[in-house]
C-alpha cells in the first residue's frame, strides 16, 4: 500500500503546483488562435497565465510636422487599443477559469517577451506565428523565432490556420 500512497501524494502535489504560462499577444488573429489552442489543449486547473503585450511606442515620420493635438490624439488612440486588447484577453481567460496577470512591456517584441518570461519565472510559452516564409523571416526576423531561440523554457508556437 505504501507505493500507491506515495504515488497518490506525488500526484496530489503535482495537481496543486502552479504552472506559469506566458501568452504573448498582439492584435492579430494568430494571437487569438494561440490563446484558443492553449485553452483547448494545454490548460490546467492551477495555471497562472501571464498575458504579455509589448507596446511599441507609436511614432510619426517627423515630430516637427505634427501638431501637439494630433500627437496627443495618436497616443490616446494607441492607449485605447492596448486597453481593449487587455480587456479582451482578461475576459476570455477569466471566463475559462484561468488565473491571469497582464504584463505590458515596451521595446523590441522578442527581447521584451523574453525579459518578462525571465522576470515572471515562466514554465512554458504558448504563442502564435504569423507564418512568414523563410526568405522574409531571414530579412525581417520573426518574434516567435526570436523567442524560440532565446527563451530558457519550452515554447509552443501555434502555426497560422
Amino acid at each position: 500500500a505504501l507505493p500507491f500512497t506515495l504515488f497518490a501524494l506525488v500526484q496530489d502535489l503535482h495537481a496543486m503546483a502552479v504552472r506559469k504560462v506566458a501568452l504573448p499577444v498582439d492584435e492579430s488573429a494568430h494571437s487569438e488562435q494561440a490563446c484558443d489552442w492553449y485553452l483547448s489543449n494545454m490548460k490546467h486547473d492551477n495555471d497562472k497565465v501571464f498575458v504579455i503585450h509589448v507596446t511599441e511606442m507609436p511614432h510619426m515620420l517627423s515630430t516637427e510636422t505634427v501638431t501637439k493635438e494630433d500627437w496627443d490624439q495618436h497616443i490616446k488612440n494607441h492607449t485605447e487599443k492596448v486597453k481593449q486588447l487587455e480587456e479582451k484577453y482578461k475576459k476570455k481567460l477569466t471566463d475559462a477559469g484561468v488565473d491571469i496577470e497582464v504584463k505590458l512591456h515596451g521595446g523590441k517584441p522578442g527581447e521584451a517577451i523574453c525579459c518578462v518570461i525571465k522576470e515572471c519565472d515562466v514554465d512554458l510559452v504558448v504563442m502564435g506565428s504569423r507564418g512568414m516564409g523563410a526568405v522574409r523571416r531571414t530579412f525581417v526576423g520573426s518574434v516567435s523565432d526570436y523567442v524560440l531561440h532565446h527563451s530558457h523554457v519550452p515554447v509552443v508556437i501555434c502555426p497560422k490556420k
